[in-house]
């Protein structure tokens, strides 16, 4: 499944140099690795957040590089690290402490119901719903 997004309006100029692949492709490889080492985390706990294989993150950080298609089309791999991402910098913005993100993502939350981090390594929709809960409770100040 790919997402499409929707076409620009006619007579729109667009800026071919806005989205260059490689570097998307970078920058995607350096949040992972800011996320991986602000939460102290292994590949193995990176992959069972993304849903893929290990040696596929290890690969990915290695070399720097995080395939990313067009910005008009996601694939699935590449919709999940954007998630995770987002997730990254929300609770960056709620607590700017690394340790007590990843006291949040590791604590039961009545609200939740659950460890978030056992939320999101359940499925990709865990963690997209810990992501929108996170979304939420920065919304209403909570």
């Amino acid at each position: 499944m790919t997402i499409a997004l929707p076409a620009p309006e006619k007579g729109t100029v667009l800026d071919k140099t806005a989205f260059h692949k490689e570097n998307a492709s970078h920058a995607v490889a350096e949040a992972l690795v800011f996320l991986k080492k602000s939460w102290d985390l292994s590949d193995e706990q990176v992959a069972s957040f993304l849903h893929i294989p290990r040696a596929t993150v290890n690969s990915w950080l290695r070399a720097g590089r995080v395939p990313v298609e067009s910005p008009g089309l996601l694939t699935p791999v590449t919709e999940t690290i954007l998630h995770l991402i987002a997730l990254h910098r929300s609770l960056f913005a709620m607590f700017s402490v690394p340790e007590r993100q990843k006291a949040w993502l590791e604590t039961r939350h009545p609200v939740l119901g659950e460890v978030p981090a056992d939320i999101m390594r359940r499925s990709v929709e865990g963690l997209i719903y810990v992501r929108r809960y996170l979304d939420y409770a920065r919304g209403r100040g909570a």
